[in-house]
Formats: structure tokens, sequence, C-alpha cells
């Protein structure tokens, strides 16, 4: 590092809860009066994973706080997750099934997807990695939606123009007309 300090970066979910509990009792001595309020975790998507690490680290600790250490007992009350990636093995071979239940995929996309999303399960339990890690590969959600022809991912009754048309029209130069059909490829 240029500034001669020596920096770690978290690699998982235990070492951001123990990150994160170091901040807020670094915040609560810094600023007492929020010692006695109540603390709330929300998160969305790969907050499924660490919203309820964080909390549960927060309880460990709690639980086996030492009243000489000076750490503070941190008032957690409550924690909310939307959209979670909670469980990564279930929840990709689940989009298959979803997106071929509610008829947006044909059998044969159905298939191709379930196959898919074994291989890549099988390839991540091998190398103890998760399966988003190999994104482009691996992305049957993104890939089973565009099988189904771009749907809402929100409400898939929904198609809505997705957000790459709107970044390609965006990286058209201004010098070009719009229709031009050598700009639009």
């Amino acid at each position: 590092d240029k500034d001669g300090e020596e920096h770690h970066h978290v690699k998982n979910e235990k070492g951001i809860a123990a990150d994160l509990y170091g901040f807020l009792q670094t915040f609560m001595h810094v600023f007492p009066r929020f010692q006695d309020r109540e603390i709330y975790f929300f998160g969305e998507s790969y907050a499924g994973k660490y919203v309820p690490a964080v909390a549960a680290g927060i309880i460990h600790r709690n639980k086996h706080l030492d009243p000489d250490s000076g750490l503070l007992h941190l008032n957690l009350a409550g924690v909310g997750i939307g959209n979670g990636w909670m469980e990564p093995f279930a929840q990709t071979r689940a989009y298959p099934a979803m997106l071929y239940g509610n008829a947006l995929i044909d059998s044969q996309a159905n298939a191709q997807l379930n196959a898919l999303s074994e291989f890549c399960l099988r390839e991540a339990s091998k190398k103890k990695v998760e399966v988003r890690e190999d994104f482009d590969k691996c992305d049957i959600m993104g890939l089973g939606m565009k099988a189904a022809g771009m749907p809402n991912q929100y409400d898939t009754r929904l198609y809505d123009v997705p957000i790459n048309a709107y970044w390609s029209y965006l990286d058209i130069p201004i010098e070009y007309p719009a229709d031009d059909p050598e700009q639009l490829a």
C-alpha cells in the first residue's frame, strides 16, 4: 500500500460480521447518545447472506459479552431481507421451474436451464465457491429471463424496456441519426 499501512479484505460473511461489529462499537463510543437505540439491519439480494451473518454475530457477541471488556451491548431489534440471495443451491434450481411453471419458457429451454443449473452447482460444490462467482456461465436467472423474452424480473407479467437497451441507446454517438441501423446493432 502506498501509505505504508497494511489493509485486509474480508472474504466471507463471518469477517463482514466482525468488521461491522467493530464499526458499531466504535460508532457507539464516539456517539454515546445512540447507545440505547434499537438497531435494525435491512438488505436485499446478496444481503440475504450478510444480514443474517451480521445479526448472528451481534447476538453471539452480546451473549458472551465480558463486562470488563469495554464493549457495549448492541441493541439489535430486528432484521429484514427482500429478494434475498440466501441459499444459492436451492435458488439456482428454482429459477427454471419458476419460469417453466409460469409458461415463460418452453420445455426445451427448461431442460437446458436445468442441465446448466446442475452443472454450475456441481462445479460450485467442487470449488467450494458461490454459484454466482462464475456469473457469465452460471447466471441461471439472467439466461432464463433472456429465454423468456426479458420480462420484468420483479413482475414477470410485464415486459418493460430492458436496461441494456437504454444503455445501448445512450452509447449511440450524437452525430449519427438514432434510426441508423449500423448504430442500433
